[in-house]
């Protein structure tokens, strides 16, 4: 038997309550030469009897099981697994538009430098899905071209991981999912980005993800946001060891005085805070002066971090070093 083009990796942990409808909704896929790895991680309900049921009226359903090992865990199991070069990847509560693959295939197909695909996502439902989250894919869904990912990929985690498909060779290329306290999907996209590879999504909502209390990311303390900025820190880490520049924050509040803290723990000092803020003009933080927008002229040639939380605030930072000369994604980033 030929090798499927794409392979759906699925882990699940006690999701019986909605575990069928997401495979129900892989199963009916307008592309159909898939395969649907399900990784039983452990599950103390009723998912396993689910799964089963599922394998057996679907031969393209095949189980995997494990202790109850974690996400991670059963993601680089389904990996090793997978048989399809391309990786797509759902959740077990969550519901994927019956045309997804087929237009995300297609997508890969068509634009062969193109590492991963998404696309837009809408959480339900709505009685439940909070500011937050609707301020998140307000943002998420409107960066969608490779380079606007690539512009806003240190502001926050652009691409919703159950929504993509992904070449395997580069998911194998970089080390697969890593194990550690940090969201693991972001880990992966920041390696993979750090390697050159692009991402895109396409402009249609493909993927329904279903917000609940007991959802993954609202429980476990790897999604806390300090672990986000871990990784932010990690990834400018690399940046300076690739190039040797100096890097200064531009903005001494809430994200760049923590970000600061990370880098030196890192062994990236700072330079110098920018900040407009007459008050902190002039003032020491973390062994680096606070200096005025207009005392900038010396830091050509760092890395300039824009550390401005508020997104019409960043848009303000991002126009104002554009105009000074300064160059998104060359010499300067906004992190957040």
């Amino acid at each position: 038997m030929s090798a499927p083009r794409v392979s759906v990796l699925l882990p699940v942990r006690d999701c019986e309550q909605f575990v069928s409808s997401a495979l129900a909704s892989i199963r009916r896929q307008s592309f159909s030469d898939l395969e649907i790895l399900c990784i039983d991680d452990g599950s103390r309900d009723g998912s396993a009897r689910i799964l089963d049921r599922h394998a057996a009226a679907d031969p393209r359903v095949r189980v995997l099981r494990q202790g109850p090992r974690g996400i991670v865990a059963a993601l680089n199991n389904a990996l090793a697994e997978a048989r399809g070069a391309l990786i797509a990847r759902m959740d077990a509560d969550d519901v994927s538009h019956r045309n997804r693959i087929e237009w995300q295939v297609a997508a890969l197909d068509t634009e062969p430098d193109l590492t991963v695909v998404g696309s837009r996502v809408r959480a339900f439902p709505d009685r439940r899905v909070r500011r937050g989250m609707r301020d998140y894919l307000e943002w998420s869904n409107a960066v969608q071209s490779p380079d606007a990912i690539a512009r806003e990929i240190l502001v926050e985690c652009p691409v919703v991981h159950p929504s993509v498909l992904a070449r395997k060779r580069a998911l194998i290329d970089v080390g697969g999912y890593r194990h550690g306290s940090f969201p693991e999907d972001y880990d992966l996209w920041l390696r993979l980005h750090r390697r050159g590879h692009r991402f895109r999504k396409l402009d249609c909502f493909l993927l329904a993800w279903r917000e609940r209390p007991e959802r993954l990311t609202r429980t476990h303390p790897m999604y806390e946001r300090g672990r986000f900025l871990d990784l932010k820190a990690e990834h400018i880490r690399h940046l300076v060891a690739e190039d040797r520049r100096r890097v200064a924050i531009v903005g001494a509040g809430v994200v760049g005085k923590p970000l600061a803290r990370r880098l030196a723990r890192l062994g990236v000092p700072v330079d110098a805070f920018v900040d407009l803020n007459p008050r902190k003009i002039g003032l020491t933080i973390h062994g680096a002066p606070v200096i005025h927008p207009d005392e900038m002229e010396p830091l050509r040639g760092a890395w300039l971090l824009a550390a401005v939380s508020a997104r019409g605030q960043r848009d303000v930072v991002r126009n104002d070093l554009e105009a000074r000369g300064f160059r998104e994604g060359e010499d300067f980033l906004c992190v957040v």
